[in-house]
């Protein structure tokens, strides 16, 4: 645990101190998932095989240290066999090693996928992606199933090895490697914590005041912030700069005004400089872009008091307001169960009842073990009549030890024959039911939940890719080879037991039950002790997989701040919150596997004491002593050995239950249903409104206290630009999200052309559709794939030229040398905030939708690029209904009708001039940005 603990930290440590360039290849996500799998593979490994190896070493020495003291010459006759199997072994696990980071990578691979697509759900649910997400998914789990079969001949046959007498080298080199092996896995894990963009902006904003540096770095620090509280940080801003050198980016001109020397630049040179008024003289390339944010307001609307009060600054950094998804600030105080509690047994009965297709397999794993586990009660019946042979001399020793001695290597040819089928068709399900289709249906089952599923704080994006790589993992750990093993020891175990009773019922009962009873107890009490420890540090676990998972994603953040080593101190302190909680239950686990291998030695103690007073009575032969000991010795081995699989059988159990819980997290919206195939194939009314919101109320099931829509009830006209303005927090994007259908509403009702939402299918409601948020989500493939994201059809090159050129990004993507097939990388990082907006917005065009719903999409423009793509936008919604979210009020003084929102009701709504003229909350708004 501790040298784990360690690993973990120093791996988080490097990793933080890597530069930038390592991060923007799409490393984030698979790094942080090597803390989570890696990490849980080496303390199996080093927790359950180093005993075993020590053990293994020592009993190999101390059998040769005897053999050569008995007799040298046979002892070295045996020796000879070792180089063979550890020749055998070592090219085999050489082999299998190369092949398992392979498989590992592809995994890891698959797990930044599931990041990609769980950080951007709400893209992926707009444009109904699901199944292109899930059709990327699969084809990476197919390779690395193929990968995964050919470990199936390399595996088995180190198996088969193993029973030809000699086992203790081939096993001390296999657990080595074994544990190697297990730190080179790969998987991924991402951030958890997300709240709404300007909440996010005022608490980065505020870290970075709090330290009072000496150079103040601002890339557009107040884009996401409404005027209000633009204006009041603003000032704020403003007034610490007068001690510091500040260096600002904006495409905001109404926070640079008072700058000092504003530079213009374009296409990397410098076109102007000098200060506001100055350029405003020029009349050149600066005038054109203050023009073109210009609200059309009055002279005297612009000279208004802007005495901001600290308590002002502090009011509007802290304020609250609806939060998107949940977050540590504020869990639910009652949780629900986030898991079952099935037994191990009921688990293994489900997944073999519904997986038909595998039933012939497992039946010949189920028959292999039963051979293989009953061959141990012939070894019994063998060995003893060879040692009785012992006692006779001359040709007839040598005939009836050859004899004796073939049936021997008969049986172990049998056994390496049966172990190699058994580990060869258990690795077929291992691939196929598992590492294959378990994997596939998490993802499923997870990609079509609600996204008050993802709103919950256990189901951040770094939990969701952390279970999806560890329940299938730990449920290998029992399904599988393991399984196999474990039957074969169960078998072994019952016909040992019946064999010595068939043999000798006196003795074998006196050990049977000196050796089942305890040991059967302390493996019982022992397993119950995993299943505990296992629960109590799942969630501490999650919790710093996705304190790592937060700082590679936000690394430059955390380098920017210097934070590397706060964030190494806390996940250091989560760590060994772990081992604190979990030192005293591996103490009790292991003192029961402790106890029950020395009772293993008594109960042989015991066997052979009363049964040398047996033999001394002349109750039995020799030949029924030896076979009953060596039955109970057999028995005794099995029953210890199962012991050693009760980590194994607890980490199954929980991703298990963790896949079947999984299954039982139904959506209240439907997304998974087939619609109905009259639904949309009626025509809508034509003078019917577009939509309609009826007395609507929500409140986010995070947090149930806070209503954030009030009784709202707004009409939309077909064709009409509605734009909803208002402070961050007041309900704005919540509306948005209602009418993609995200949520349902807390109370009242949303009609779309006369029809409640929920009357239709969520799938034919989104075609007609297109949604653009705030912070632009993109994926790690071509500009190309991004923007067919958007289209419901196949859809053309000229299609996507035609997106691009109304969306203004055209003439970037051609120039770039391989064009359209261009790589945007992990979230879009080879590209800057506005050409990953335009792809957005390109990608929302080619859709052709009825209704546009725009939530800041010209945020991270600059104001030449807002004022073509907001030509473009125009010129798309014409004929379309456009709902849109703006901070920047130039992009929707040309509204039908603009709605101001307050603590989530509409307190003013009209024209821009309209409300202008009536010197209210949006005059006040106007105001703020004025030039």
């Amino acid at each position: 645990m501790r040298t784990v603990r360690a690993l973990r930290i120093d791996c988080v440590n490097k990793t933080l101190r890597q530069e930038i360039a390592f991060f923007d290849n799409g490393n984030t996500g698979a790094i942080a998932v090597r803390l989570s799998t890696n990490s849980s593979h080496i303390q199996q490994g080093m927790a359950e095989k180093l005993g075993l190896i020590v053990q293994a070493i020592s009993a190999l020495i101390t059998a040769f240290v005897v053999a050569l003291a008995v007799q040298w010459k046979l002892a070295l006759i045996t020796i000879c066999i070792i180089p063979a199997i550890v020749i055998t072994t070592g090219i085999g696990i050489a082999i299998d090693a190369a092949q398992k980071i392979r498989c590992m990578k592809l995994y890891g691979k698959a797990g930044s996928l599931a990041t990609e697509t769980f950080s951007s759900i709400r893209v992926v649910h707009a444009y109904w992606s699901q199944p292109r997400m899930i059709e990327r998914h699969n084809q990476i789990l197919d390779d690395a199933k193929k990968q995964g079969m050919r470990k199936s001949l390399n595996w088995d046959l180190r198996y088969a090895n193993e029973f030809f007498f000699i086992e203790a080298p081939g096993k001390i080199i296999t657990v080595i490697f074994a544990v190697l092996v297990a730190a080179q896995s790969v998987t991924q894990v991402a951030p958890q914590v997300q709240v709404i963009g300007g909440q996010k902006q005022r608490i980065a904003i505020a870290r970075s005041i709090i330290s009072n540096p000496k150079i103040l770095l601002l890339d557009e620090a107040t884009s996401a912030l409404d005027p209000e509280a633009e204006k009041q940080v603003q000032c704020a801003l403003d007034r610490l700069q007068g001690s510091r050198t500040t260096v600002v980016i904006a495409h905001k001109l109404s926070t640079v005004k008072n700058a000092d020397r504003i530079v213009v630049l374009d296409k990397g040179v410098i076109k102007e400089q000098g200060t506001h008024a100055e350029l405003l003289d020029q009349q050149g390339a600066y005038y054109r872009l203050v023009m073109a944010q210009d609200l059309g307001n009055d002279n005297h609307t612009a000279k208004q008091d802007t005495k901001v009060t600290d308590t002002d600054v502090k009011h509007s950094l802290l304020r609250e307001g609806s939060l998107g998804v949940g977050t540590e600030l504020d869990r639910p105080a009652n949780e629900s169960a986030r898991t079952l509690d099935y037994s191990l047994l009921t688990c293994f009965l489900i997944f073999v009842k519904e997986r038909r297709d595998c039933w012939l397999n497992l039946f010949i794993i189920a028959a292999v073990c039963v051979v293989g586990g009953l061959t141990y009660s012939a070894l019994a019946i063998l060995i003893s009549r060879l040692i009785t042979t012992f006692q006779l001399e001359g040709s007839e020793l040598t005939n009836r030890g050859d004899f004796y001695a073939l049936m021997l290597f008969i049986v172990a040819l049998i056994n390496g024959i049966l172990y190699f089928v058994a580990g060869y068709v258990s690795n077929v399900v291992c691939q196929q039911v598992i590492s294959r289709q378990y994997r596939e249906d998490m993802f499923n089952n997870v990609i079509y939940q609600d996204m008050e599923y993802f709103d919950q704080p256990e189901n951040g994006t770094g939990a969701i890719v952390s279970r999806l790589s560890q329940a299938p993992a730990n449920l290998l750990e029992f399904i599988g080879l393991n399984s196999a093993l474990l039957f074969i020891l169960l078998i072994m175990l019952i016909s040992s037991a019946i064999t010595a009773i068939i043999f000798g019922w006196k003795l074998a009962l006196v050990a049977i039950f000196a050796i089942m009873v305890p040991v059967v107890g302390m493996g019982y009490c022992r397993f119950r002790m995993e299943i505990k420890l296992e629960e109590a540090t799942e969630r501490l676990f999650s919790d710093s997989a996705a304190t790592a998972s937060e700082a590679v994603s936000a690394i430059r953040t955390v380098a920017s701040l210097a934070l590397e080593q706060h964030v190494i101190g806390r996940y250091q302190s989560q760590l060994s919150n772990i081992t604190k909680r979990s030192s005293k239950m591996l103490l009790t686990a292991n003192l029961f596997f402790a106890v029950a291998q020395a009772v293993e030695f008594a109960a042989m103690a015991l066997t052979l004491w009363y049964g040398a007073r047996l033999m001394s009575y002349g109750e039995y032969s020799t030949n029924q002593f030896f076979t009953v000991f060596t039955a109970v010795v057999f028995a005794a081995e099995g029953s210890v050995q199962m012991i050693a699989y009760s980590t194994s059988l607890s980490k199954a159990r929980a991703g298990a239950n963790e896949i079947l819980w999984l299954r039982t997290q139904h959506q209240r919206i439907g997304m998974h249903d087939r619609c109905p195939p009259e639904i949309h194939n009626e025509k809508e009314p034509k003078d019917s409104a577009t939509f309609e919101l009826e007395r609507v109320e929500f409140a986010y099931n995070t947090r149930p206290e806070n209503t954030v829509i009030k009784s709202l009830d707004i009409e939309v006209h077909p064709g009409q630009l509605i734009a909803f303005v208002g402070t961050s927090g007041c309900g704005k994007s919540t509306v948005v999200s209602l009418l993609e259908r995200f949520y349902e509403p807390s109370a009242g009702r949303i009609k779309h052309h006369q029809k409640e939402l929920r009357e239709y299918c969520p799938r034919k409601y989104r075609d007609g559709i297109a949604y653009v948020q705030q912070e632009p989500s993109l994926f790690d493939t071509s500009v190309r794939d991004n923007i067919l994201l958007g289209a419901i059809n196949s859809a053309r090159d000229a299609e996507v030229e035609a997106a691009c050129r109304q969306a203004n990004i055209w003439d970037f993507v051609s120039s770039l040398p391989e064009g359209l097939e261009t790589g945007c990388g992990a979230g879009g990082t080879r590209l800057s905030g506005g050409q990953r907006q335009r792809i957005s917005i390109a990608r929302a065009l080619i859709r052709q939708p009825k209704v546009l719903l725009l939530d800041e999409a010209t945020s991270a423009l600059d104001t030449e690029s807002e004022k073509l793509v907001q030509a473009a936008i125009a010129q798309a919604s014409s004929g379309r209904t456009t709902i849109a979210i703006a901070h920047r009020l130039s992009t929707i003084k040309d509204a039908d009708r603009i709605l101001v929102l307050s603590q989530g009701t509409v307190v003013e709504q009209g024209t821009h001039r309209d409300l202008i003229q009536k010197q209210g909350v949006y005059f006040k708004l106007c105001q703020s940005q004025s030039l």
